[in-house]
This record gives C-alpha cells, sequence and structure tokens, in this order.
C-alpha cells in the first residue's frame, strides 16, 4: 500500500525528537511535534506541544493521515483508542521505541498504509519493521495491496475479515472477473478457484473475490456484503457538459443516476471529459475534485469529429461541436456509450465504457 502523504511526527523524549529530526530531514513534507523541554534536538522545523497531547491528538488526527509516535505502543494506543473509527477511516499509526530499534505499525496496516509507513520509518533509521498483519505473516499479498497494485477500488463495506481469513487459513476462495475484462485480469496471486460470474460463485457458497464494474442483483448483492470483497476496475469515464453557473452538487447528482441507472457502480468512474474551455467551470472543477477524478478537455474540433447517436445542432452553434458530453466520453475512454447523454438545468453527462483495460 502507498504510505501516507501527510505524516505527523511526535517525539516525547530526547532520543525520540533526535529520530523525528532524521526522519524529517528525509521527508520534508511531514510535520514534528515535541514536547518543550526536547525542542532543541527536535530540528528547525518542530511545533512545541503546548498542550496536553491526548488533546491535542483529535487536531493531529484531523491534519494527518499517518501518525509515528516515538513512545510504547501501550501509549499510542491509548492516545488514538478514543478517537477510532474503523478500519477504512481509521490514519495509519506507528510507534518507535525509545532505542529505534522498532517500528511497530499499530494501527491501519493495509487500508491506512500503516505497514508501508513502519517500513518507511525502519528504512530511515535503520530499523526493523514489524508487521503483524496475517497476509505479510504468511508471506501472502494483501488484498488492499493487490487492488491498489492493479489500479482496483475496493467497494465498501467490504467483508474482508472474512475473504482474508479464507486466504491465510489455507480454505477455498473463488475468484470472477467480469467477461469484457477477463482477457486484460491478471490471476490472483494466491490459489483461487476461477468462476464464471457471481451466480456460480453464490452457488458454491465459499467466500471469494469479484472483479467487476456492474452491480449486483439484490440477491448477489446480500451474498457479496458477508462474504464477497468486490472489487472495481476504472472502466468508466464520465462526459460532462455544462452550461456557465452548473453547481457541483447538480453534476454529481445526474453522474450518479446516470452510471447506476446503467448499473454500473460510481467506484469504477475514472475520469471525467469535456470541452476543453470548461475546464475552469468552477462546478465543473469542484466536482472533479471533490470525486478525486481527473479532469480531460478536448477541443471542439476533436470532439466534433467523434460519431454520436444523439447530436446537436444549437449545442453546434453554441460551442462548435454537436456533441460535448457523449463525443468527451468516447473520445476519453476509447470505448462505448453505455449511457447516452441526459439533462438537467445547466448540466449534461453520459457515460463510457473502456472495453480493454
Amino acid at each position: 500500500m502507498k504510505t501516507p502523504s501527510r505524516i505527523g511526527l511526535i517525539a516525547l523524549s530526547r532520543r525520540g525528537a533526535a529520530m523525528a529530526a532524521r526522519l524529517a530531514a528525509a521527508w520534508p513534507h511531514a510535520d514534528t511535534f515535541v514536547t518543550a523541554r526536547w525542542r532543541q534536538h527536535a530540528g528547525p522545523r518542530a511545533e512545541v506541544l503546548t498542550e496536553d497531547l491526548a488533546s491535542v491528538v483529535p487536531s493531529l488526527l484531523l491534519r494527518h493521515d499517518g501518525l509515528v509516535f516515538f513512545c510504547a505502543v501501550g501509549i499510542a494506543v491509548r492516545l488514538v483508542a478514543p478517537h477510532l473509527q474503523g478500519k477504512w477511516a481509521d490514519p495509519a499509526v506507528v510507534a518507535v521505541d525509545d532505542a529505534g530499534r522498532w517500528a511497530v505499525s499499530v494501527l491501519g496496516g493495509h487500508a491506512g498504509g500503516g505497514n508501508a509507513l513502519a517500513t518507511a520509518v525502519a528504512d530511515v533509521l535503520g530499523a526493523q519493521a514489524v508487521i503483524t498483519t496475517a497476509a505479510e505473516a504468511h508471506g501472502l499479498t494483501p488484498i488492499e495491496t493487490l487492488a491498489a497494485e492493479r489500479g482496483w477500488r475496493l467497494a465498501r463495506p467490504a467483508p474482508m475479515a472474512r475473504v482474508a481469513g479464507a486466504l491465510v487459513n489455507g480454505e477455498r476462495l473463488g475468484w470472477v472477473v467480469d467477461a469484457p475484462l477477463a482477457p486484460a485480469a491478471r490471476e490472483p496471486p494466491w490459489p483461487c478457484d476461477r468462476f464464471s460470474d457471481p451466480a456460480a460463485l453464490a452457488a458454491a457458497g465459499c467466500p471469494g473475490l469479484v472483479v467487476t464494474d456492474r452491480l449486483l442483483p439484490s440477491a448477489l448483492a446480500a451474498r457479496a456484503r458477508t462474504c464477497w470483497v468486490l472489487l472495481r476496475p476504472p472502466t468508466l469515464v464520465l462526459g460532462v457538459g455544462a452550461s456557465t453557473g452548473a453547481a457541483a452538487a447538480e453534476i454529481a447528482a445526474l453522474a450518479r443516476a446516470a452510471v447506476g441507472d446503467a448499473g454500473f457502480a460510481w467506484e469504477s468512474v475514472a475520469a471525467v471529459a469535456t470541452l476543453d474551455r470548461k475546464l475552469s467551470e468552477p462546478g465543473l472543477a469542484a466536482f472533479a475534485a471533490r470525486e478525486g477524478l481527473p479532469l480531460q478537455g478536448f477541443p471542439a474540433a476533436a470532439l466534433a469529429s467523434v460519431a454520436v447517436p444523439h447530436p446537436s445542432s444549437a449545442v453546434r452553434t453554441a460551442v462548435g461541436t454537436p456533441s460535448v458530453a457523449e463525443a468527451a466520453a468516447l473520445l476519453a475512454s476509447g470505448g462505448r456509450l453505455v449511457a447516452a447523454k441526459r439533462k438537467s438545468g445547466r448540466a449534461t453527462v453520459a457515460v463510457a465504457r473502456r472495453e480493454a483495460m
């Protein structure tokens, strides 16, 4: 998993401050916090903790997705425990002993990047990373790591404990890849029984992993919530046309409805495409940023060269191409439309699907 990008280093002792300074020198993006007594040992960018550390931890958690405590594991646990929310929301937490021998991944090992952070800390300090998650203990690739390496998102909530438990205990595990994606989807890095579709996996009655950008029928969706991990490949591209003043919320509602009504999962949306002159439209830019999606613009001439099912002479007159939403989706995806354009007051959205991954 990727190492957290917003890291806080918290030192409570002289040796801890010195180690924090070493990490801060290697990681210019990290923030260092230290008690006043040891400020001189913590490096020039260190901030002094003026309040009791327990009262500061909530703000540290808001500002950072990874925290490195230079203290005993028990202290780190007691400090963060009142603020934990669950596997998918908890930050990476690493505890380093005062002698700098061990960098212990305490929290968020997979989903939060705690294991990667512990390894990175150990590399800088010359310490030993301590990783206790079961997959690593057995030399197996964690499911979250598989998803990250292949660019797949995990649909949540995911019954990770059920599926990961089957993996590490050597139980039967199923593997399904949606048919159009199958040629490009590599086999998993562990023993799995291959099934043709989710219905066949359900009939087998075993836990499994399902790689698909499609929404499952209700009966299979219920099964997925208890014993399948759904992995969403980045196959969908939104084509968006936006009139001046289109709000991010309006675009989002229209886009989500288009994707869902077409039978696809929102987690598989990979990008937003539009007319190049609309890239600076505030609502469109805000929508893409809020959803964490790259925003790509095409010149009108490029869009006009794309054959679409629903061209508009009015759009051609206004912006120089008979289609924005459908043409942009097709051009950016290289695939086919799965949702024709639909309109709201100030926005138009279409959805295309990449057929080759």
